[in-house]
């Protein structure tokens, strides 16, 4: 891998003309220009290699960055190409070697010790008498416990299977080049936009797809596929796969704080719960209520609206418990001051519930629990 290329190509690109400054008028040097155009079109040589070719056609007249922008795009376009079918492969290598990986981590005793863990959790959970004390010293090590045995980390599929590893590297290799083909690519064409006797043709020029998008929808995937892998019900695996669909949707932070939950609820045992988006606007609206008329309580005054089960019912659903919380920014920080207050404690952790709403007003957040 060549993991210091982008940098590489930023240090060495020329800097863009001062604002306002007319481009100082420079000629095509047709021979010049065809041999820098032969060695960026050599694809033997590494992407870092051509870096001065490509400065070179750069600082040359509009046809030469023509030609360099034309001969990127039609690159990236190649690349791409290879790339596509090679992460559809990965991700099914992936998925396959993370199923493994938790077979062999489950033998028959730590599939007892899990259910011992699951228990003791469980049973405090549910406890009318549970304290912090005891979350803190019985239900903290049962859960970090619990997540060495049941996570799984992109990083252990990783070591799992060297063979795939190997392939991802090849993988992160055809990114890292495409993001430097494609910052030159759109180098070139910004400074065509300067020359209007190529304007008909400059047009045309199709931008290459963005590589650090699809690197990060890639690690995305892996890291999906990686939770998938956690020992759950097929329900639970549904639960998670409707509350991804939300993305974009929902308050990032509000969907992060209901997959930090998931993510314990699986663990002791108890099955995910699924997002109720009208819950969601019910807590949402509840938050909003407690910022906007100063108050912080699931009594609200105002009318209507008096009890949790009346906001529940107003949203066109049900809930059967609710957790508020203010003064923090992240979902996760909700969630984790929630744990340690046994009341919202016991809500969180109950067995019965499958639907959630958490919604959040500034830093005061509200959230509803139901069958």
């Amino acid at each position: 891998m060549h993991l210091p290329l982008a940098a590489t190509a930023i240090a060495l690109l020329p800097a863009a003309p001062a604002a306002g400054a007319a481009p100082a008028p420079q000629d095509d040097d047709p021979a010049a220009a065809r041999a820098h155009l032969a060695l960026v079109r050599d694809r033997r040589i590494p992407a870092e290699d051509k870096l001065s070719a490509m400065r070179a056609l750069l600082e040359a007249g509009p046809n030469a960055r023509y030609q360099l922008a034309f001969h990127l795009g039609r690159e990236c376009a190649h690349l791409e190409k290879r790339f596509t079918p090679k992460s559809e492969a990965i991700a099914a290598d992936f998925d396959r070697a993370a199923g493994e990986l938790v077979l062999e981590r489950l033998d028959r005793s730590t599939r007892e010790e899990v259910a011992l863990l699951q228990a003791r959790v469980t049973a405090l959970a549910a406890d009318a008498n549970l304290g912090k004390g005891a979350i803190t010293r019985r239900s903290d090590p049962a859960m970090e416990r619990l997540g060495e045995l049941l996570t799984v980390h992109p990083n252990d599929v990783y070591d799992h299977s060297e063979g795939l590893f190997a392939d991802l590297e090849e993988l992160l290799d055809n990114l890292e080049e495409r993001k430097v083909l494609a910052d030159h690519w759109h180098l070139a064409r910004k400074r065509l936009d300067d020359d209007r006797s190529l304007r008909t043709r400059v047009a045309r020029l199709a931008a290459p797809s963005d590589p650090r998008a699809q690197e990060d929808t890639l690690y995305t995937r892996l890291e999906w596929l990686a939770l998938l892998a956690t020992p759950m019900e097929k329900a639970d695996r549904l639960a998670l796969a409707a509350n991804r669909e939300l993305r974009g949707r929902l308050d990032a932070q509000e969907l992060s704080g209901v997959a930090r939950l998931n993510a314990r609820r699986i663990h002791a045992g108890l099955g995910a719960v699924r997002i109720d988006v009208r819950l969601g606007e019910a807590s949402r609206g509840h938050s909003q209520d407690m910022v906007e008329h100063g108050f912080f309580s699931h009594s609200s005054p105002v009318a209507g609206k008096e009890t949790f089960g009346q906001r529940a019912r107003l949203a066109g659903t049900s809930a059967s418990a609710e957790n508020i919380a203010a003064g923090h920014d992240s979902g996760e920080g909700a969630i984790r001051a929630w744990w340690y207050s046994p009341g919202h404690h016991r809500n969180m952790m109950a067995a019965g519930h499958r639907r959630i709403g958490l919604g959040r007003c500034e830093a005061t957040w509200t959230m509803m629990l139901g069958g």
